[in-house]
């Protein structure tokens, strides 16, 4: 649907893209871009926040307060829409309608980002791998286990992970940011003085625990800042 509501310079910040890890990436729509886009024109709005929503590991866990939110303002546009007499009954209760999709779309991301949450919280911290201990922890069904952590491989948040079939395991392999840090020695095999020193960080986000060798990092599973 062509957004020709928006300014182009809005059009352009929506569709750009950054330059990472050697290849062009889709960056993230702005969530001033969707939040405006869901109250001027909701259909156009809900387009938008589902692209913000498959292209931001961060948002699984942070956009169900800001959905209820913009809920909330467009049952209020379409309470005024209605009272103010008849021309505005059929826009209110489109903007009506448009909350109540909203709404249902933030409770279904704060569930599934609690759920994500856990499987973080489960595989990362706890080191739990055994898909059927997952599932009895979770209280839910292999199938649906194996499911979703399936989705969260493919959506980034075990980067090089695999479920093994026969064993019936989630496999993690290293964060590719790790091979980074690792820490070089001296001549007498000790780490030089000027080399910081890790410490661990429990990210707001999806609450895994991170290694930080600096001042701030980024989640290796969400991608969530860390400081």
């Amino acid at each position: 649907m062509p957004l020709f509501f928006l300014h182009p310079l809005a059009y352009n910040s929506i569709h750009s893209e950054i330059f990472e890890g050697g290849i062009y990436m889709q960056r993230p729509i702005s969530w001033f871009w969707v939040v405006l886009a869901l109250i001027l024109f909701w259909p156009v709005g809900l387009i938008l926040l589902f692209k913000r929503l498959s292209s931001d590991r961060t948002a699984t866990f942070s956009c169900g307060k800001r959905l209820t939110g913009v809920a909330i303002v467009l049952f209020i546009i379409g309470g005024i829409l209605i009272v103010t007499g008849s021309g505005g009954a059929v826009f209110g209760t489109l903007f009506i309608i448009g909350g109540f999709v909203v709404f249902r779309s933030g409770r279904r991301n704060t569930a599934r980002g609690n759920r994500y949450r856990q499987y973080v919280n489960l595989v990362i911290n706890q080191n739990q791998r055994f898909i059927p201990n997952i599932a009895s922890i979770m209280r839910l069904t292999n199938d649906m286990v194996t499911l979703e952590l399936q989705k969260m491989i493919n959506e980034g948040f075990f980067v090089g992970a695999r479920i093994d079939r026969a064993t019936n395991e989630l496999v993690l392999m290293p964060h590719p940011s790790m091979m980074h840090h690792a820490a070089p020695t001296g001549s007498m095999g000790m780490a030089p003085a000027h080399v910081t020193r890790e410490r661990i960080v429990v990210c707001d986000g999806c609450g895994a625990n991170n290694k930080v060798y600096g001042p701030t990092g980024e989640c290796e599973y969400c991608g969530s800042p860390l400081q």
